[in-house]
């Protein structure tokens, strides 16, 4: 204490060096000798030294309270401040970060301007991982002190702060970070970060900017940041399709730094490519057994698909067998149905597809598959719940709705089918409303157009028809065939048809039920004045046995009204096909094909059989929305036998018609039509040559 006091500078470091029980004898031995007045300075001195001493031979728990005891002799805010600082220092070199806070903010309030307490603070809230605190710490230490290092510590802030909000995925947070530390210094480092930022934010365009400037100082970073950087770069170029250039980048990656998802990079872009045989033999190259589970899925994934695009199925299937002993997903299960599919082994490929959907039971592709599935297997009902719980989850998966209405008219349910055609025509009514190109809003108004025709077969009970012919010829007992009406049977220029489909029992899945009643006449030689003794009434019923087939079995029974019209049973078939060719992209123009025929017995003695029939082959042109003329090839005839009264004929001609479509809703397609046609015939057969003019009308 004597050698303190005198502030001899080498007996002091000779007690400094002594050993510890010595210097505290000492201290014990003189302190009491000391002046009282002078005591409390001199004590406060000695505490502090005697702080650093034991600092210096290790003992910090006993220097700690040397500092602390010395601020309670403190004479001074100057001293107070000087022994916080020490003791804040000591604190937090033991990672006491609270204690130590406190001593740096005591020094603080002590100091106002103590820029080693704001950067102590600002190192403290660092580590606690406070780095907005710490950040407003550094910014009043630059306040103070615009040093380079300060700014240099202050972007080391604001980077571990981006880091640390990057690994929590808060990428835009993140982002703020780094761009407030690339403008107080830029680094390639730095620019690596925010380049990687970008991209996680899928702003590609800035993410390849940033990594290009970190590319251009390449001499900043190691070679496995740089290998990192390339294989980004890759990356980006893959996601908008660029892939020689993806190529160079992953090569460039692998000059740097070789990584097993990179090689397997390479592989993918050889397979995006079309060169099946190198994607193959890098994947070859790759040790798959070294590969981690993660890698390995990869691996053998991309092996799956390049042995599917060769179209070798089986190795496919092996491929991914492999990739679920690594680790069972439904994504490749979802792949296996695809591949056992193709080579006709549906008891697996369906299994497979189940356990996609049990896997994951919320993606809506795999349950829309395996309802399709369903579908194909005549399980309406289980494929019902799963399209409506796809369009609960996920009311944009396109076609659900028009599907779900197939799908109820299967399971015989077509109330239900049309409220499902109607959700599906609103929704794609909204679809035009939304930014779409000309050809999307052809393919969306093809898909409204088919789901009104649906609805229409469905909620259309009753149709009411009448057609009329002129005969420019003095043959007034010989028709055209008409499928609306099948009037071959009995010739005649006009009639009228009733016609009613019971609800549900008329349509079932394709397959149609009918009730009809009709009138038909002959009208005088070249005139359209009705022969009244030519009048013939008609009841019965028809039947559609087949849905993709235009076939109609049906009995009428006829009666008469005039003195010429029959009173017989008759038994008839009828078949319509009707082939539209590829129509004209631009235009919807298109050319077709149309054959009808009809075969009648009848169960009295005049005429046992009757065969009519009718072709046609023309274009169809669109004038207006709903509005067509079609130029046309057409040729007719009837056979019967006996033939009593020269009933079978031949004729072919050209013709043109013109139809108007009407009767459309919301929900409706054009059910109604008005058609003239001008035709000329020329005799082939038991026929007169002319002009035919005939009127026809549905509704």
């Amino acid at each position: 204490a004597v050698t303190i006091q005198s502030g001899n500078p080498r007996q002091h470091r000779k007690i400094c060096r002594a050993p510890r029980q010595n210097l505290c004898a000492g201290r014990m031995r003189f302190q009491p000798q000391m002046p009282p007045k002078q005591l409390k300075q001199h004590d406060y001195l000695l505490k502090m030294k005697l702080g650093y001493a034991y600092f210096h031979i290790k003992d910090v728990a006993q220097a700690r309270l040397e500092f602390s005891e010395a601020i309670d002799l403190a004479q001074s805010d100057i001293q107070k401040y000087d022994a916080h600082i020490v003791l804040g220092y000591l604190k937090k070199r033991s990672q006491n970060w609270k204690e130590s806070k406190e001593d740096y903010q005591a020094a603080l309030d002590l100091n106002p301007s103590s820029t080693v307490s704001m950067w102590a603070l600002a190192d403290i809230a660092q580590e606690q991982h406070d780095f907005e605190l710490a950040i407003k710490w550094f910014n009043k230490v630059l306040s103070v002190d615009s040093s380079p290092n300060v700014k240099k510590r202050l972007v080391y802030v604001h980077q571990a702060f981006g880091l640390s909000l990057y690994q929590q995925q808060r990428w835009k947070l993140a982002l703020k970070q780094f761009q407030m530390a690339l403008e107080m210094q830029s680094n390639s480092r730095l620019l690596l970060y925010t380049a990687f930022t970008h991209k996680q934010l899928g702003k590609n365009v800035e993410a390849k900017k940033y990594i290009h400037q970190a590319l251009s100082n390449s001499q900043q970073l190691t070679d496995i940041e740089l290998g990192m950087l390339y294989s980004q770069l890759g990356k980006l170029h893959v996601s908008v399709a660029e892939y020689n250039d993806a190529l160079n980048a992953f090569l460039r990656s692998l000059d740097y730094h070789e990584e097993p998802d990179v090689r397997l990079n390479v592989a993918n872009i050889y397979r995006l490519t079309g060169d099946f045989n190198q994607a193959r033999q890098t994947l070859e190259n790759i040790d798959e057994v070294a590969l981690k589970p993660a890698l390995k899925l990869t691996y053998f994934n991309q092996l799956a698909l390049i042995y599917a695009e060769q179209q070798q199925y089986q190795s496919s299937i092996d491929a991914l067998l492999r990739a679920e002993d690594v680790n069972s997903m439904a994504g490749q299960q979802y792949q296996l149905w695809l591949y056992y599919s193709k080579l006709g082994n549906l008891k697996k490929a369906n299994y497979y597809l189940e356990q996609a959907n049990l896997k994951q039971p919320n993606n809506s592709q795999y349950a829309a598959s395996l309802g399709y599935l369903y579908m194909a297997e005549e399980r309406y009902e289980n494929a019902i719940k799963l399209f409506q719980d796809i369009v609960e989850q996920d009311p944009d998966f396109p076609n659900l709705y028009q599907d779900l209405g197939y799908a109820e008219i299967s399971n015989m349910n077509n109330d239900a089918a049309v409220n499902w055609f109607k959700k599906g025509i609103d929704k794609q009514t909204s679809q035009l409303n939304k930014g779409v190109t000309k050809r999307q809003q052809k393919e969306v108004q093809k898909k409204i157009d088919m789901m009104k025709n649906e609805v229409s077969k469905l909620k259309n009970h009753y149709q009411f028809s009448l057609y009329q012919m002129y005969r420019s010829n003095d043959d007034n007992h010989k028709s055209g065939v008409s499928p609306s009406f099948g009037n071959s049977a009995t010739p005649s220029q006009g009639g009228i048809n009733i016609t009613y489909q019971p609800h549900e029992l008329g349509y079932r899945d394709g397959r149609v039920l009918q009730l009809f009643t009709r009138l038909l006449w002959n009208t005088q030689a070249q005139t359209l004045q009705v022969e009244s003794d030519s009048l013939q009434g008609g009841v019965g019923f028809r039947y559609k046995p087949f849905k993709a087939h235009g076939l109609f079995l049906g009995i009428e029974k006829l009666f008469e009204i005039g003195d010429n019209s029959i009173d017989d049973w008759l038994a008839r078939t009828q078949y319509s096909w009707y082939k539209a060719f590829e129509a004209d992209k631009a235009t919807l123009n298109h050319y077709y094909l149309s054959i009808y025929g009809d075969l009648t017995f009848f169960s009295g003695k005049t005429h046992d059989r009757s065969f009519s029939w009718e072709a046609g082959f023309g274009k169809k042109i669109r004038l207006g929305s709903n509005l067509f003329v079609s130029p046309h090839l057409t040729a007719n005839g009837s056979s019967q036998e006996p033939n009593l009264y020269s009933g079978s004929y031949t004729e072919a001609g050209i013709g043109l018609s013109m139809q108007a479509l009407f009767g459309g809703s919301q929900y409706q397609a054009n059910t109604s039509s008005a058609e003239l046609r001008f035709q000329y015939k020329k005799n082939v057969e038991n026929d007169r040559s002319g002009w035919t003019v005939t009127g026809v009308l549905n509704y």
